[in-house]
């Protein structure tokens, strides 16, 4: 599924009109975006790290972008970087945190999903890519320092 998605992303790049997908990505994607850029972080994350890591990135990059951006375009009032806003950051982060703890140790979660956060909130580049490589490349230092969990 992810290298169908790739190929798509890479046709849509390239200028290639997909009847069905065209209209689908011109109603969800931002105007002047690379559509699928997410599934590029979600493929390097597969590749690198395996599928739980993989899942791991999904689920925080789904929760975190979505739930930092409706909570921080309604309440947020303190800015951190590019119109990012605190209170949007720090429930994503709660809500990944949450999420996360369904499928390694809560502790775990909590390091995975601040670390996230802190990603989404300050790193330069695309956040959808970003986000997952930065929880899966954080999870994997927590099982190296923290082994047989």
């Amino acid at each position: 599924m992810l290298v169908a998605r790739f190929l798509v992303c890479d046709a849509f790049t390239r200028g290639y009109d997909l009847p069905v997908l065209s209209r689908i990505l011109d109603e969800s994607e931002r105007t002047g975006e690379v559509p699928l850029k997410g599934a590029i972080g979600a493929l390097f994350c597969l590749a690198v790290f395996g599928r739980e890591y993989a899942a791991a990135g999904l689920v925080t990059v789904g929760m975190l972008d979505s739930i930092s951006t409706l909570v921080g375009l309604r309440f947020g009032r303190h800015t951190l970087r590019d119109s990012k806003p605190l209170e949007g950051t720090l429930t994503g982060v709660a809500a990944v945190a949450l999420a996360l703890a369904f499928l390694i140790p809560w502790w775990a979660a909590t390091v995975v999903a601040a670390a996230a956060g802190i990603v989404e909130a300050f790193f330069p580049l695309e956040d959808n890519v970003a986000v997952q490589v930065g929880a899966c490349v954080t999870l994997a230092v927590v099982r190296i320092v923290m082994p047989g969990w």
